[in-house]
This record gives C-alpha cells, structure tokens and sequence, in this order.
C-alpha cells in the first residue's frame, strides 16, 4: 500500500482526484482521505458493496477517537449504491467505475462528496464538524490542517486491481453555494 498525502494549508480546501477502480473482492478499496493521525481520520473509497450484488458503491467511514487517550477511534460507515452502477451509465467499463472523489473543508464543517462524468456537480454525502479534525492540547482545539490523500489497499488480502488516481486538484479559497447534499 502507497499513501500519498498533501496537508491543508487553508481554512477554506477542496481536494479531488478522478479514480477509475473495480474491486473484485470485498476487501478492495481504493479511497481518499483527510488525515490527523490514527485516532482521527475520514474517509470516502469505492468498495463492492456489502449486499453481495457484486455492485460497486461509495463507502465514508469517519474515526474519531479518545482526545484525551490513546484509545482506538469510534468508526462510523455507511454505503451509498453508485448511481452510475446500478444504471449502467457508460462511467462504469471493463476496467472499473470512474468517479471523482472530493473532501471540502471550511472552518466549519467537512465534507466528503463524489462526482461522476459527464455531470460535473459534487454530490456531497456526509459531512461532521472541522473540530473533530482539530487536535486538541491541553484543553484547547490547535487548528493545524488534515492532510489529504489518496491510496488503494486490499485491506490485509494481496489486490492485484489497478486503482488510478489522476486529475488531482486542490482549490483554495471561499465556496460559492449551490452544491447538493444527499
């Protein structure tokens, strides 16, 4: 497995990459991330989908652990059948599903979101608030950035499945309104 991250060096972030993948098994994923460190971290990645369909879906799973411990993190995950999957929209081809991933920050909030050609419009599918990716020191949020990244992994089982990533974009600066949110 190869992570490749980028830190946040704005309050207002966008990070996206156009990844083509097919997971074969259950344990394929290919994802992209923002990142404090193990106890805190979010994901968006494309899976098969756990209903045993063989159809591919987007997963988010957002860990967010003891601020004050070393405990493990609690996760949270939830599937979202692709649209372009279950229609047989031309996004979808022998070499894997084509999708754009994007993790929108602001001082606020976090947003993790797919996109899938032709339309160019983010989805954005969930959301928490940006302190949860604060580290805390001594009773005190210390704004610092994620890093975002990107990375493939058979998830303890050898994946021999090309994951490409590419188109990858990071945009700075205030958000003009008009994205959906599922």
């Amino acid at each position: 497995m190869a992570l490749v991250l980028r830190k946040q060096d704005a309050l207002f972030h966008t990070f996206g990459v156009d990844m083509t993948f097919n997971p074969t098994l259950p344990t394929h994923e290919a994802i992209i991330v923002a990142w404090v460190n193990d106890h805190h971290h979010d994901t968006v990645s494309v899976v098969m989908c756990p209903d045993g369909t063989n159809s591919t879906c987007l997963k988010t799973m957002t860990i967010v652990g003891d601020r004050l411990g070393d405990d493990d993190g609690n996760a949270t995950t939830v599937y979202y059948p692709l649209p372009c999957a279950q229609s047989g929209n031309s996004s979808r081809s022998a070499d894997g599903t084509t999708v754009r991933l994007s993790i929108r920050t602001t001082p606020e909030t976090c947003q993790l979101g797919y996109s899938s050609p032709p339309d160019s419009a983010t989805t954005w599918i969930t959301a928490y608030t940006a302190s949860w990716m604060a580290p805390h020191y001594e009773g005190r949020i210390s704004w610092q950035g994620a890093r975002t990244g990107m990375y493939a992994t058979g998830n303890g089982v050898t994946m021999l499945q090309d994951a490409v990533f590419k188109n990858v974009e990071v945009v700075r600066g205030p958000y003009q309104s008009g994205h959906s949110m599922l």
